[in-house]
């Protein structure tokens, strides 16, 4: 089992993967808690898989290649 966020019906929901069964099965809320089974399973095949989570904030460092350093007069 693997932990996965996907979207169904234009909506993101976790669920739990199993690449062998070919199934998703959703778990209410997010899986950083504890886990729930709602009891719904979806195929793989009708859901559209996403990145396991979305970022808050992200953070680039626009120095770290010695080029672009030396293009901004660094």
């Amino acid at each position: 089992m693997r932990i996965a966020r996907y979207e169904f019906e234009g909506r993101a929901r976790y669920g739990l993967a199993d690449p062998e069964s070919g199934k998703v099965r959703e778990i209410a809320g997010a899986p950083f808690h504890r886990v729930e089974a709602t009891g719904v399973a979806r195929r793989l095949g009708e859901v559209r898989l996403l990145a396991p989570v979305v970022p808050g904030k992200i953070v680039a460092v626009g120095l770290n290649f010695k080029d672009h350093a030396r293009e901004m007069g660094r």
